[in-house]
């Protein structure tokens, strides 16, 4: 299951189920097969199981709502707004010898997280 955001001709953001090469609206196609979803995908997926079984609703009733062409669709980030960003650093070699950097021995380094 592919999920994206894309913006409107008006602007606004709105979420979408990936399916081939077009995007179906999930807050319209909630309302179609009466699941409750908004188009936030932040919200839907806080709902966790429930949320996942809506979006699954919407995947096997595909071919009965309508598809927005991917192709020319200005896509946005898949979570506008994330919670929390969680990173690692170091732990691409060839990245940070790129970067100028010597190499790092990996048996004597414990990478570091971070979050943001």
């Amino acid at each position: 299951m592919k999920l994206a955001s894309y913006r409107t001709a008006e602007g606004d953001l709105r979420a979408g189920l990936v399916v081939n090469d077009a995007v179906i609206d999930l807050e319209r196609a909630g309302r179609q097969i009466g699941e409750d979803l908004t188009s936030d995908l932040l919200a839907i997926l806080a709902r966790e199981q429930a949320g996942m079984a809506s979006l699954g609703r919407v995947a096997a009733a595909a071919d009965q709502m309508e598809l927005i062409p991917l192709a020319g669709l200005a896509l946005g980030p898949v979570l506008p707004r994330p919670p929390k960003i969680l990173l690692l650093a170091g732990n691409y070699q060839s990245h940070i010898t790129e970067g100028g950097a010597p190499p790092v021995n990996k048996a004597e380094i414990t990478p570091r997280s971070g979050v943001e």
